[in-house]
């Protein structure tokens, strides 16, 4: 498999830049320098085992397999491997296993009290299975009983998601630097690893908090609560986040919108780099999870829906600004039909309260459409479809 040096080296495999700049050029070659200098002598040799657990799931294989951690803990098995055993055991419709993730946002697997009907057990697997380079592993732990686990950054509400956490366990071709990012489930090309050594943790400011009391809803801004937010990998294939595990991410896209603001603001806080530096790789692998999401294909986005798909192209852009990743950092420009809700409903023109900046409230499917039954001509974020503003200049029209 490709191995890189630097998020700044171009896999092999990859096309090039047509006209990369001169600082790009002198970077990836002190980068190709180092690792001609170095050679391998930055990929671990890895412990052969049976098993590896994260988050309370085990995965037990067939005989002793070279196994590594990714910089953000998750588990990796190096070539082909029998899964023989998982645990807590998957039943049908309880503590489901899905091998290669879909983008399908309306089906999946998992557990069969997936509200509005999207559990199906064709996504489900059992052991025995086979893992091959290239296969991503995502299994999950049920609740006893749904709507019993606070949701994340809103404790006062219990969501009735049935799926309490979810681990995954990739399958690689070779070993990869210990700071390597863990590429996302739904990525199969497998084109480009990222390392943690290229992140350009340059770009964060160091804003002083001294002195500002940082709060959230139920105590202290900090960065330890922060980090558990992201700690574990949000799943978020399936529209509403109705197959989102309730110890792993937040389950309303208010709540996604907080979590990448309260976390983009302390890592531009003057908190020193070792002290951001685990807050940081979490923020980066989810990313990396959505935008892998995107790239394999068959997913719409996050379209606007009240509060549901805000808060995830945040998440995304700031993956790629600081991987240096162009076509990461520009999501929409990457794929200009790709929906986020926070594009959606936002219009920008003048409202009867004087804002020129407001939140929208209902689809329209075009600009003509929204023009017609505002009255105004407004300029949007996202031109392909826009919400009408309930704050805006003609609220009769909203029925």
């Amino acid at each position: 498999m490709d191995r890189y040096c630097s998020a700044f080296e171009w896999p092999r495999s990859a096309a090039r830049p047509r006209r990369p700049g001169l600082a790009r050029l002198l970077l990836a070659g002190a980068a190709a320098a180092l690792c001609s200098a170095s050679g391998q002598s930055d990929i671990p040799k890895l412990p052969l085992l049976t098993s590896v657990s994260q988050y309370g799931i085990t995965w037990t294989f067939d005989r002793e397999a070279p196994c590594g951690q990714f910089v953000n803990g998750d588990w990796y098995v190096v070539g082909e491997v029998n899964v023989i055993g998982i645990s807590p055991a998957p039943t049908p419709g309880r503590n489901g296993s899905v091998l290669n993730l879909t983008t399908n946002n309306s089906k999946t697997g998992f557990d069969s009290r997936l509200a509005s009907g999207r559990y199906s057990s064709d996504y489900d697997v059992y052991p025995p299975l086979t893992l091959k380079p290239g296969d991503a592993l995502v299994s999950s732990i049920s609740v006893d009983s749904a709507g019993l686990v606070p949701n994340m950054l809103r404790p006062s509400d219990h969501a009735a998601n049935p799926i309490r956490t979810a681990a995954v366990l990739t399958s690689l071709a070779g070993a990869v630097p210990a700071d390597t990012f863990r590429p996302g489930y739904c990525d199969r090309k497998r084109d480009r690893l990222y390392r943690a050594s290229g992140l350009r943790r340059d770009l964060l400011p160091q804003l002083p908090v001294d002195g500002i009391r940082m709060q959230h809803d139920s105590g202290p801004l900090s960065l330890a609560f922060m980090e558990r937010i992201f700690q574990r990998p949000w799943l978020d294939t399936i529209s509403y986040e109705f197959a989102a595990p309730m110890e792993n991410m937040p389950v309303y896209g208010r709540e996604i919108a907080r979590a990448a603001s309260m976390g983009s603001l302390l890592l531009c806080s003057d908190f020193t780099t070792e002290q951001k530096e685990k807050l940081l790789v979490s923020m980066v692998q989810v990313g990396i999870d959505l935008w892998a999401i995107v790239r394999a294909g068959g997913h719409s986005g996050w379209f606007a829906h009240g509060g549901h798909n805000s808060g995830r192209k945040w998440l995304i852009s700031f993956a790629g600004l600081m991987l240096g990743d162009a076509n990461m950092a520009a999501p929409s420009k990457t794929y200009p039909g790709l929906a986020f809700g926070e594009d959606r409903q936002t219009m920008h023109d003048q409202a009867w309260s004087g804002a020129t900046i407001v939140l929208t409230h209902r689809f329209f499917s075009s600009r003509e459409d929204f023009h017609a039954a505002m009255g105004v001509s407004c300029r949007t974020v996202e031109r392909s479809a826009v919400r009408m503003a309930v704050v805006a200049l003609r609220p009769e029209t909203v029925s």
